[in-house]
């Protein structure tokens, strides 16, 4: 009979691994490494039974089970020490909450607990059979719990509520250890201590947990805004190249209609061909100088989208001294600015369509002006009037912070049914 019962024991324990690395798999895939499994759990069940016979206390046995968890998880699977230090005292308050509700169930239904064979207390194999059960199940729930921290977990260094979980199954079992002192109530007490560090430590994950998805929400808008300004500077680069390949063909076509003007003679057909295109040619280098070429580009794409929609577009521009701005950032300030204007001016009547830009230096200071009619319950805060909020509403807060980067400042203002935005860099 004690045979059985030793036997009992060593699948006990051996179930109560299994339990742990069940819980584990959240944070770890078995998959082609079983033998690392095996190697773990069998080489623990071995020192277990060794510190047993060498009456090591309980206590002790626990840090040094968790400790060496934490240590072989890194070895073997690269799994932060604070995440499989975290799953293994949530595993031992599985246990001590089972153990604390299978005594006073016990202790409520006058069932006795152990069984004397040879002078030893052993555990009846019914109530261990049941508490393994019960175990099994608060293993499955808690892994259920942990799994949507599990990812945080990976990432992020979880030391705070590993060592509070410390404290509590510490203080855990002191309590249980009062057992043979005040009885059913340090059970009780142990037992709602468990479920007390359950819930602390479930807190603490969840805070983890806000300002983990915070901060990839964060990181996610900023890449979104980056991918935002090379798509926009890319455009801007691929038209300045266009305009120098457009305006060396107009440039040659205008001597090539100076030739054919001058050798058709009078014929009135041939002369209105001929008129037609030079018109067209020089309203095509009417375009804006603004003493940077990139600039001029800007200028004349965002001009031409305004006559597409019957707005007017004035721009009084000397730009000559900002040649110490990244071209990036001219174009997140110029081309911001002026969207925003055109997307503004779109919700007016057609005669009310009006933007002004102006940019000069005056004395040591880059000045400009952005000014275009505007509802009157346009928001002036730099948010979105869209929908889609996460994917527009960049514009105002990218060109603060590209006039920011020189040591500049933006200020908006509504006057007179009119929305201005005034920026001033220093110029070095």
């Amino acid at each position: 009979m004690e045979m059985f019962y030793y036997a009992i024991d060593i699948l006990a324990t051996m179930f109560e691994f299994f339990c742990l690395a069940l819980l584990l798999t959240n944070i770890v895939d078995y998959k082609n490494r079983l033998g690392k499994v095996f190697c773990i759990y069998g080489f623990s069940v071995v020192w277990v039974f060794g510190m047993t016979f060498l009456s090591v206390p309980y206590l002790l046995k626990m840090v040094l089970e968790v400790i060496y968890i934490m240590v072989m998880y890194r070895l073997l699977f690269s799994v932060r020490m604070a995440t499989s230090g975290m799953y293994a005292i949530c595993h031992f308050f599985c246990m001590s909450a089972q153990e604390c509700f299978i005594f006073l169930v016990c202790k409520m239904q006058n069932i006795d607990i152990y069984v004397e064979i040879n002078g030893t207390d052993w555990g009846r194999w019914q109530i261990i059979l049941v508490s393994r059960i019960l175990l099994l199940a608060f293993t499955l729930l808690l892994k259920q719990i942990l799994k949507p921290f599990s990812e945080i977990a990976k990432r992020k260094n979880v030391w705070v509520p590993v060592i509070c979980g410390f404290i509590i199954l510490v203080s855990i079992e002191v309590v249980y250890s009062l057992s043979y002192q005040y009885g059913e109530s340090a059970y009780l007490m142990g037992g709602l201590l468990a479920l007390a560090g359950v819930a602390i430590v479930g807190v603490m994950l969840y805070v983890y947990s806000a300002r983990y998805l915070y901060s990839v929400q964060r990181e996610r808008e900023e890449r979104l805004k980056v991918e935002v300004l090379e798509k926009q500077f890319a455009y801007y680069q691929e038209k300045q190249r266009d305009e120098e390949r457009v305006r060396s063909i107009y440039h040659d076509m205008k001597n090539h209609l100076l030739l054919l003007q001058a050798q058709a003679g009078n014929g009135q057909e041939v002369q209105k061909s001929i008129q037609e295109l030079q018109s067209q040619i020089q309203e095509y280098e009417n375009y804006h100088h603004t003493g940077n070429e990139f600039l001029d580009i800007i200028i004349r794409d965002k001009a031409k989208t305004a006559q597409e929609k019957q707005i007017d577009f004035n721009a009084v521009i000397s730009f000559e001294d900002g040649a110490f701005i990244e071209l990036l950032d001219i174009s997140t300030i110029f081309g911001n600015a002026l969207d925003n204007a055109i997307e503004a001016s779109e919700k007016l009547p057609e005669d009310h369509r009006l933007i002004t830009i102006r940019a000069n230096r005056v004395r040591d200071m880059l000045v400009i002006i952005v000014e275009n009619k505007a509802a009157s319950e346009l928001p002036i805060s730099g948010e979105t009037t869209k929908e889609d909020t996460f994917s527009h509403g960049f514009g105002l807060p990218n060109i603060k912070k590209a006039v920011e980067r020189y040591g500049g400042q933006c200020s908006i203002k509504t006057e007179n049914g009119m929305f201005i935005l005034k920026i001033l860099i220093p110029i070095p």
